[in-house]
Formats: structure tokens, sequence, C-alpha cells
């Protein structure tokens, strides 16, 4: 839940780790248990997710998507939608308008 509340912010999963009291690695584990995933993994297929919700259903350009889902590069965000998507973020727009 902390990670589909707060997806946009700079979540260190050391410092998530301590927050719980676990420790980095039992956290790490932990987590990977329970989503099949690593934290970063899952932290990234949530943001992408989001991101492809918001450029389908707002008028939002991709470089306002990625800053909006937590990336501050946009190419860093096009590289990761590619590889959870198949496709990039403009080509996903498709007959839409790119701001």
């Amino acid at each position: 839940n902390y990670v589909k509340e707060r997806f946009a912010e700079n979540i260190d999963e050391k410092d998530l780790a301590k927050s719980y009291g676990m420790s980095f690695s039992h956290f790490s584990r932990s987590v990977k248990k329970v989503t099949g995933m690593t934290f970063k993994n899952y932290l990234n297929r949530t943001r992408i997710s989001k991101a492809e919700q918001l450029l389908f259903l707002k008028n939002c350009s991709v470089s306002e998507v990625a800053v909006a889902c937590g990336y501050n590069s946009v190419s860093y965000f096009i590289k990761l939608y590619r590889l959870f998507t198949g496709t990039t973020p403009y080509k996903a727009l498709g007959s839409k308008s790119v701001k």
C-alpha cells in the first residue's frame, strides 16, 4: 500500500525497511516473497502502470507523466516504459497528439 500511495515520491528502500523496523535484507526478502519481484521492480511496475493510466486518461505530455510518476529523467522513463510494456509512451499514445 505504501508504494501504491507514494509511488511518485523518491522512495528509498533502506529507509522504508528501517521505518518498518526491519533489516534491509529481511525487508527485501519479504517484498520478494509477497510480490514475486524485487522492491525496485515492484516500484517501477507500479509507476509504469500509473503512467499508462495517465497517458490514456489525461491529456498529458510524456514528460509530464514521467514527472508525475516519480521519474526525474524522461529518457529513463521511456526506457523503463518500453521494457515493461514493449512499446514507447509515444507509440502508446497512438493517434493522440503529443505535447
